[in-house]
C-alpha cells in the first residue's frame, strides 16, 4: 500500500536555519546594546511617577468611522500616493536613477516613499493633535519616558518570539520543500550614504511611524470599542488578501483570514458563558494584526510571524494609549534586519 512520505532537502536542514539565525541574533545584540541603556535610563525616569504600563482602560477612543478612515488613509496610503503623483515632475531626481532592473525599480519606489515619509512626519504630527483637539476624543497623556521604556521592554519580548515563529515556520515549509519568498528590500544596492541613510530611516523611522499610527494608534482603539467593528477590518483584511498575495502562496493569507474568522467566532461563543472575556479588545487586536499581516503578503509566510508582532504592537497600544511604544518596538524590531543587512547579511 503507497505511503505519504516527506523528503527534507539536504540544503534545508537544521543547521542552515541556525545559520541563517545566528547572524539575526548578532544583530539584535548591537540594537540592544543601544536600546537596553536608554530603556532603562526612562524607566528610572518615569517610575516614580508613572505606570511604564498602566492598566487597561476601556473605551478610551470616541472617533467615528470617518474619523477612522480619514487618518487610515493619511498614514497608510498618503504617502505613497504622493510619491506617484510627484514622480512624473522629476523631483526624486536626485535619488537612484530608475532603469530596467526591477530591483532597482522597488529600490528607487521605496527610496521616494521614504522620502515623502520624512517630510510629511510633521504634517502628520500636527494633524492628528489639531484632529484630537477638534473632535475631543482623547485627553493629553504626556508619558513620553514610560513609552519609550515600554516599548523597549516590549521589544525584547516580541523580537525573540516573532522570530521564533518565522524559523519555525521557515522551516515547516522547508520540510514540506515549499520555497519561501525573499524580501525585495534584501536585494538593495546601498551604494551611497544616502542610500544607507534613506534605508534606515524608511525601515526604523516611517514605516514605524506610520503604521502604528494606522494599524495600531487609529483603527485598534476604534475596534475596541464594539465588536462588529473588528469584524469589520477583519473584512478589508480579507480583501486585502486577495489584492496583496503576489508571492509563492496565493492561499495562505486567505487561509490565515479565514481561521482568524473562525477564532473570532470561537471568542464570542466563549464570552457568552464568560462575560468577563475581555472579547471587544480581543477581537480588535486579532482582526488588526490580521490586516496588519496580510497586508505584507507579497512575501510569504511574512504574514504569520507579522500576525504575532502586531497582536504585541496593538497590545501596547491598547495599555499605554499611545503610539510611541509601539512605535519604539517596531523601529527596533526594523533595525535588527537593517544592520544585519548592512553587516552584509541577506
Amino acid at each position: 500500500r503507497p505511503t505519504l512520505q516527506f523528503r527534507v532537502p539536504r540544503s534545508t536542514s537544521l543547521p542552515s536555519i541556525v545559520q541563517e539565525a545566528l547572524p539575526l541574533g548578532k544583530a539584535a545584540l548591537l540594537v540592544a546594546a543601544v536600546s537596553v541603556p536608554v530603556g532603562l535610563a526612562c524607566w528610572l525616569i518615569s517610575r516614580k511617577r508613572m505606570h511604564v504600563l498602566p492598566p487597561y482602560r476601556k473605551g478610551y477612543s470616541r472617533w467615528l468611522g470617518i474619523d477612522v478612515a480619514v487618518m487610515a488613509f493619511a498614514c497608510l496610503i498618503f504617502r505613497d500616493a504622493v510619491a506617484g503623483t510627484l514622480e512624473p515632475l522629476g523631483v526624486f531626481a536626485f535619488l537612484v536613477p530608475d532603469g530596467p532592473n526591477d530591483e532597482l525599480r522597488q529600490q528607487l519606489q521605496y527610496q521616494r516613499s521614504t522620502f515623502v515619509g520624512l517630510a510629511s512626519l510633521p504634517l502628520l504630527a500636527f494633524g492628528f493633535h489639531i484632529w484630537k483637539s477638534r473632535s475631543a476624543a482623547e485627553r493629553p497623556n504626556p508619558r513620553i519616558a514610560a513609552d519609550v521604556a515600554a516599548g523597549v521592554f516590549g521589544w525584547l519580548v516580541l523580537a525573540p518570539l516573532t522570530f521564533a515563529v518565522h524559523f519555525a515556520v521557515i522551516g515547516i515549509l522547508q520540510y514540506l520543500e515549499i520555497p519561501p519568498d525573499d524580501h525585495p528590500l534584501k536585494n538593495m544596492k546601498l551604494k551611497s550614504a544616502l542610500d544607507v541613510a534613506l534605508f534606515f530611516a524608511g525601515a526604523c523611522v516611517v514605516a514605524p511611524v506610520f503604521e502604528e499610527m494606522g494599524y495600531r494608534r487609529i483603527i485598534v482603539p476604534w475596534a475596541a470599542r464594539k465588536v462588529e467593528r473588528s469584524w469589520i477590518v477583519l473584512a478589508i483584511a480579507g480583501l486585502a488578501s486577495i489584492a496583496f498575495a503576489t508571492g509563492s502562496s496565493r492561499w495562505g493569507p486567505r487561509v490565515i483570514v479565514l481561521i482568524m474568522a473562525g477564532l473570532m467566532l470561537a471568542m464570542g461563543i466563549v464570552a457568552r458563558f464568560r462575560p468577563r472575556i475581555p472579547l471587544r479588545p480581543a477581537s480588535a487586536l486579532v482582526s488588526t494584526a490580521t490586516l496588519f499581516g496580510v497586508i505584507h503578503s507579497g512575501v510569504w509566510p511574512t504574514p504569520i510571524p507579522l500576525f504575532v508582532l502586531g497582536l504585541g504592537l496593538g497590545w501596547l497600544v491598547l495599555r499605554t494609549k499611545t503610539a510611541t511604544a509601539a512605535i519604539v518596538a517596531h523601529g527596533l524590531f526594523n533595525a535588527i534586519s537593517a544592520v544585519h543587512m548592512l553587516r552584509g547579511g541577506s
